[in-house]
């Protein structure tokens, strides 16, 4: 990390600052400094912890999915690929360990959220009708707000890097509707699907009170932290949304600094003059060199500035993070009359007195409120789940799958660069020590040709005096084998195909095909309840409590009549459904 990642002092800005839509919704200069230093030193207190897990997880992908660097003789077999002029192989490391923990998170995934059923609803034993048309109205909505890939990317951060984080948003996208007129014309119009999306978030960015335990963060947690950067045109385009508030001069402030290749001291009309050298980029993203390596070499030539390409579900393009405004996202439990956000009317004492809220606070450049809101949850619960595989431990015995994985890998690929280390010497005859007066071999690009130049000017001697061949070439026999038993080995610690287990019991009573299931898929079933546990059981309880506190209607297609439905809130609540809250 750089000396500090975050500072310990607000900017002191010189007017009132705007974080939402009703007029009354703004901070004096003294309040906006008092609540943003709050934040700071909020974000201080786990800087240590946050640099410590980010070392660790560089560390992990660095074995998972990293370069070797070549040198010696490999840089000039790389520089002759490179031309075109060669193909021989320099050595590399391969990704047992990232495609194993891949397979391992799709096998986990076929548990604890089936393709078929990923909701499960229950109600009644006289409406079950309607717990199938909410169940499908839930899929429709996993669909539209992409929920299987945000927990899927959420699952392989906790396998691999044991760090696994889904925030919880209440979203709106847009959802058009073909309707035919009186006349039979067809026409779209445009609608609103509403619905919750679990948004995947990068582990590296993310900060949490580190008073709490993993599993307690959320009903006890203090904050959870977020580092977002945002181009200009993004924060501008949250002014429309509702996300953002701060005024234009403020926002082209924003982007002329962005767009300048040397800091000024003068934010504009907003920050106090002489005070952005010290305060800009509170927070700073760093660059994993195996990924910033990985990008160069496999297909999209750009380095990143933030950690979401080879591990997560998206791939960023950005190449230079000048360009970007530093957003950081906060959720955070305070009073809010304390920090001049509500309740202005009153009293000193009577505003201790008053209970905590979640309330979700931005951060723009170098400390700028742009945005807070409170969180209506109704259940006094922070809208994130962040998993670990030994949650319940302290952080110096963590166990991370991601680290074997790693070291399994590792020697595979030590074997299969051995291997090929010894094919090329093999084929280039071993060592051959030689006059280079005599016989200049070093003027051949390629050892394995059959004509060999010779002085024979000066030496009119036996060539085999100037010229020997030495047979050094390691025994690799059966070493590939080697490399295939790690792969197995591998397959074993972390299972990856269950399904042949189950093979063959479609004529076998039911006690059968469980005691093979148990038998043989019990550390899956360990592992997919510690997953599901903190992934899929937040997660379906939020689904459900979202869209009954939203009060939404439940669009969806019905496959077998073709037919666009909905099912309206009040039926919902009528129902009184429950999402079974484990598989």
């Amino acid at each position: 990390m750089t000396k500090s990642a975050f500072t310990s002092e607000a900017p002191k800005v010189l007017r009132a600052i705007k974080f939402g839509p009703v007029a009354s919704d703004n901070l004096t200069p003294d309040q906006h400094t008092k609540l943003v230093n709050h934040l700071f030193k909020l974000l201080k207190r786990d800087e240590n912890r946050l640099s410590q897990r980010r070392g660790d997880m560089r560390a992990i992908e660095s074995d998972l999915l990293g370069l070797v660097l070549p040198e010696g003789t490999d840089t000039e077999r790389r520089q002759k690929r490179d031309e075109g002029t060669s193909v021989s192989v320099p050595d590399a490391i391969y990704p047992f360990g990232w495609f194993t923990l891949q397979q391992f998170t799709s096998e986990l995934m076929a548990i604890v959220m089936p393709v078929e059923a990923p909701y499960a609803v229950v109600t009644g034993a006289a409406q079950q009708g309607m717990a199938d048309k909410i169940t499908r109205g839930f899929r429709h909505q996993g669909v539209m707000f992409d929920h299987r890939n945000n927990v899927q990317a959420a699952m392989f951060d906790t396998l691999a890097l044991d760090c696994g984080v889904l925030f919880y948003e209440w979203d709106k996208i847009a959802s058009p509707a073909v309707d035919k007129s009186l006349a039979g014309v067809l026409s779209v119009n445009p609608l609103e699907t509403a619905g919750l999306h679990m948004r995947h978030a990068d582990p590296y960015n993310v900060s949490w009170d580190p008073h709490v335990t993993v599993k307690n963060l959320a009903r006890h947690g203090e904050f959870v932290a977020e580092f977002a950067p945002q181009s200009p045109f993004s924060l501008r385009r949250d002014v429309f949304t509702g996300k953002c508030f701060l005024d234009d001069d403020t926002l082209a402030a924003l982007e002329n600094e962005c767009a300048s290749d040397v800091r000024t001291e003068n934010f504009g009309p907003v920050v106090q003059k002489g005070g952005m050298g010290a305060y800009w980029r509170y927070y700073t993203p760093e660059i994993s060199k195996s990924r910033a390596l990985a990008h160069q070499a496999w297909g999209t030539r750009v380095a990143q500035v933030d950690f979401t390409g080879l591990f997560t579900e998206v791939n960023s393009a950005v190449t230079d993070n000048r360009d970007l405004v530093h957003v950081t996202r906060m959720l955070v439990r305070l009073r809010p009359s304390e920090w001049g956000l509500a309740n202005r009317g009153l009293g000193k004492r009577a505003g201790k007195e008053a209970p905590f809220e979640i309330w979700e606070i931005r951060m723009a450049g170098p400390g700028i409120i742009s945005y807070a809101a409170p969180v209506s949850t109704k259940v006094d619960l922070l809208p994130v789940s962040v998993a670990s595989m030994n949650f319940n431990k302290a952080p110096g015995r963590s166990f991370r799958f991601g680290d074997h994985a790693a070291q399994l890998g590792l020697l595979a690929s030590t074997i299969l660069n051995m291997t090929k280390r010894a094919m090329r010497k093999g084929l280039e005859g071993g060592v051959t020590v030689y006059n280079s007066k005599v016989i200049p071999l070093e003027r051949l690009d390629d050892m394995s040709g059959g004509r060999l130049p010779a002085n024979m000017m000066r030496h009119d001697d036996d060539l085999r005096r100037h010229v020997m061949q030495l047979s050094d070439t390691p025994d690799v026999n059966g070493r590939i084998g080697d490399a295939v038993a790690l792969q197995d080995l591998l397959k074993s610690i972390f299972p990856t195909n269950s399904q042949p287990a189950m093979a063959g019991l479609d004529r076998a009573t039911t006690y059968q095909a469980q005691a093979v299931l148990m038998t043989g898929m019990r550390s899956l079933i360990y592992y997919a309840t510690l997953v599901d546990g903190q992934i899929l059981v937040p997660s379906r309880f939020h689904l459900q409590h979202q869209n009954l506190l939203n009060r939404t209607t439940l669009n969806y297609v019905d496959e077998r009549t073709q037919q666009a439905l909905e099912v309206s809130a009040q039926e919902m609540e009528a129902s009184q459904f429950m999402l079974v809250q484990a598989q």
